[in-house]
């Protein structure tokens, strides 16, 4: 399983490393319409839903979980005020950055100097599992959605 404030470092890492202008931690939907109320519009916003963890043991001594989990990188605008090209536009630029995104996750994976939690988090990453979708005015947001697993090789996270 992911710790919470593991998975929130990362986040704002990464959000500073893209020039992302937020990071929302939220463990399901109302949570995130509460909290989106509060996001000027213009925002870009990174969002994480909490995961929630399976396991899978082939016996007593080898212990496998996997974190099915789902980020949105986001703007927050009325596409009621956008022109098509501009809508356009915001699409392009947010998937620009949902592709830095991807492109640090892959970089911290393959980062092996390294044992900080961050780069300990996306060892984890299964780079065959990564899947972008585009966003529509979820919650008066536009932009994409990327959803990937994270597996461990054990119950204790700490261990790379």
């Amino acid at each position: 399983m992911v710790p919470i404030d593991v998975y929130k470092a990362f986040w704002n890492h990464l959000a500073d490393l893209t020039g992302i202008d937020q990071v929302l931690i939220v463990s399901d939907e109302p949570e995130l319409q509460n909290l989106i109320k509060e996001v000027e519009d213009q925002s870009t916003i990174l969002i994480a839903i909490i995961p929630s963890s399976d396991s899978h043991a082939l016996d007593d001594d080898n212990i496998e979980e996997m974190d099915p989990c789902v980020i949105f990188v986001v703007k927050k605008i009325d596409p009621a005020a956008y022109s098509y090209d501009e809508m356009l536009a915001v699409r392009g630029l947010t998937q620009g950055l949902i592709t830095s995104v991807k492109l640090q996750m892959k970089i911290h994976k393959l980062d092996v100097n390294e044992n900080d939690p961050g780069t300990i988090l996306m060892r984890r990453l299964d780079l065959n599992k990564l899947h972008t979708e585009p966003e529509y005015n979820y919650l008066g947001c536009t932009g994409w959605s990327l959803s990937f697993l994270l597996k461990s090789k054990n119950l204790n996270y700490d261990i790379p």
